[in-house]
């Protein structure tokens, strides 16, 4: 029988409480009685992803899902890891191992069912058979099912899913959510075959389109005027702008073009966001979420946007980004943001960035969320100063800027973190430069996350680890050589038991040890919950040749037992790392310090 509390709890309460549930919760919830699993098995379904491996991104087991399970989804997800950077990841440009368009794909552990499935598809191309799979999956679906689709696989997008005879569009015309990671860098990528046409989607609230080609921009243009008075979430990441202009060029007249980045990115921006003196103002009144990577943006831009809704903003190498946000600045528009990220390596000289900054900070309050990335030569200090003016609700700060503690006095950052009740910390900074600075925290109790990012391309050229040991350092790896599968600390070290504790110990420098359990013992931060170290954005891969897949852990407090370590290992598969995760996920991965994709990287560098 199950709990009295369950049979009278009216279904609208019940649901609510369903929402709050992890999925392993819910198949739990489904076993206890009738009511449960149908009500559950609604919630356990309504988001259906199929995830290929990554390296095989054709092997799509297309009737792997229940059609009476599949009729529940209401969001469809393809996705796959981008662990691997490269832009040979397509399936038009896969190969085997001899060189040929094929391969042989049976395995020993495979079903009959399997077996046969796959002779279906022999001799046909890899990019086929994505398509022909995918849009299986999709017609199984009935018309206007869909409330949210995305293609998260890095790769071309099929006509018969995204084109004018798509699936997508011809079914599903009243999407509220369409999120898209294709490849500009396939060389096959402007064939008929991967045409997209989003002309159809009109009712779209939130728009998310990663690694698009410069052949793309009228059909991103014409999706974001076709929604712009409905767009609730914006989200566009070029990846390499200096790519994505360079392909633009040749569409602009020669006299604009011709060696001017300057008039190709001002056209870029105009065009993708269909600026001009008859657009509506604001273009976008329910923005609430608009985040741009690698794309132009321009002054006339700042009046386009609902300042009043908007509550996050991220520009990541956003060449005039600038002149944007003073822009935004000089009109006086009201300004209500939650979180603001700028991210800028290469594009800004001087001061110019930092006068901008300062003048948009101080032009408004009540910002929880500061994360910012600029060049050494601007003034750190004068950025703290900013940050104060948000002194009474900031919460999240991270400024991952190299050695920038050589810059600005101890005291300084002292009285920034004594007059900030922060709850989350990101430095790029040596643990032992950053102890005498968090002494503040040691008498208060808002810090619960430090996040101590140390990029991976600093350990090349002679740098070493700040947490582990030159024997546990990164090393390369032999490209012809197999003896023995990628290690990862999260996945093959990390582990809820003492053995796993103990290698990840092992593995650490003494002075990383010591400074973790100064942080968690009874002189240090009481109030600290995790200490994160290394890179979490893009599933936290390194670089090409080096052993480990991934160099980042989460360490939390002890038990408390007066016993032992001040601290603990998180093993990432564990529901403590996963709800930290969760929680702070968009802090931990801010700023991140490599592209998506990037088309120097090839297989053989493997």
């Amino acid at each position: 029988m199950p709990p009295p509390g369950l049979e009278i709890l009216p279904t609208e309460l019940f649901i609510c409480v369903i929402e709050k549930l992890s999925k392993a919760d819910l198949k739990a919830l489904s076993l206890v009685c009738k009511r449960c699993h149908t009500l559950v098995v609604q919630a356990l379904w309504e988001s259906v992803s199929i995830e290929p491996p990554e390296y095989s991104l054709h092997q799509i087991k297309a009737e792997a899902i229940p059609q009476a399970r599949l009729q529940l989804a209401r969001q469809l997800h393809f996705r796959a890891d981008f662990l691997r950077f490269t832009d040979r990841r397509c399936p038009h440009e896969a190969t085997d191992s001899s060189g040929g368009e094929f391969e042989n794909e049976s395995s020993s552990g495979d079903s009959e069912a399997e077996e046969e499935d796959r002779e279906q598809w022999v001799g046909l191309p890899r990019f086929h058979q994505l398509a022909r799979k995918t849009e299986s999956v999709v017609k199984r679906l009935r018309p206007g099912q869909l409330h949210s689709f995305s293609w998260d696989l890095g790769t071309c997008v099929p006509s018969e899913v995204l084109g004018p005879p798509g699936a997508v569009p011809l079914n599903h015309p009243m999407l509220q959510s369409l999120a898209l990671t294709t490849n500009p860098y396939c060389r096959d990528n402007r064939h008929p075959e991967c045409e997209i046409d989003l002309s159809a989607l009109r009712r779209l609230h939130s728009l998310r389109w990663k690694a698009p080609g410069a052949h793309h921009l009228n059909t991103l243009s014409s999706a974001i005027e076709n929604n712009s008075g409905r767009l609730q979430d914006l989200e566009l990441d070029f990846v390499n702008h200096l790519d994505f202009v360079t392909d633009m060029a040749p569409w602009l007249h020669r006299s604009e073009a011709e060696g001017d980045f300057g008039v190709a990115e001002t056209w870029c921006a105009n065009k993708l966001f269909g600026l001009s003196r008859q657009s509506p103002q604001p273009l976008f009144p329910a923005i609430r979420t608009l985040s741009l990577s690698q794309v132009p943006v321009v002054g006339a831009m700042a009046p386009a946007i609902n300042f009043m809704t908007l509550r996050t903003l991220i520009l990541r190498e956003c060449p005039g980004w600038p002149e944007f946000l003073a822009h935004v600045t000089d009109l006086g528009l009201p300004v209500r943001l939650k979180k603001l990220e700028i991210q800028d390596h290469r594009w800004q000289k001087d001061l110019v960035g930092l006068s901008a900054m300062e003048g948009f900070l101080g032009a408004f309050q009540g910002l929880e969320e500061l994360f910012v990335t600029q060049k050494r030569l601007l003034d750190p200090q004068r950025l703290l100063n900013s940050a104060l003016h948000h002194r009474a609700t900031l919460k999240r700060f991270i400024h991952p800027v190299p050695d920038a503690l050589d810059d600005i006095p101890d005291d300084c950052w002292f009285y920034f973190f004594g007059s900030c009740d922060l709850e989350f910390i990101g430095r790029h900074c040596h643990p032992e430069l950053l102890r005498p600075i968090l002494r503040p925290f040691m008498s208060k109790d808002s810090l619960k996350v430090l996040h101590i990012r140390q990029p991976p391309f600093s350990l090349y050229d002679g740098y070493v680890s700040w947490a582990f040991k030159d024997t546990a350092r990164l090393s390369f790896r032999d490209p012809d050589s197999d003896d023995g599968a990628d290690q990862d600390v999260n996945r093959d070290v990390n582990g809820d038991d003492d053995e796993d504790d103990g290698r990840l110990r092992s593995w650490l420098r003494p002075q990383f040890i010591e400074f973790a359990e100064w942080a968690f013992g009874p002189q240090g931060i009481g109030s600290l919950q995790f200490l994160a170290f290394g890179k979490f954005a893009h599933g936290g891969r390194l670089p090409f040749g080096w052993r480990l897949r991934s160099a980042s852990f989460i360490l939390a407090r002890g038990r408390g037992d007066g016993a032992g370590s001040a601290f603990r290992v998180l093993s990432e598969r564990g529901p403590e790392a996963r709800a930290m995760l969760e929680k702070y996920r968009d802090a931990l991965e801010a700023c991140p310090m490599d592209e998506l994709l990037h088309p120097s990287m090839r297989d053989s560098d493997i």
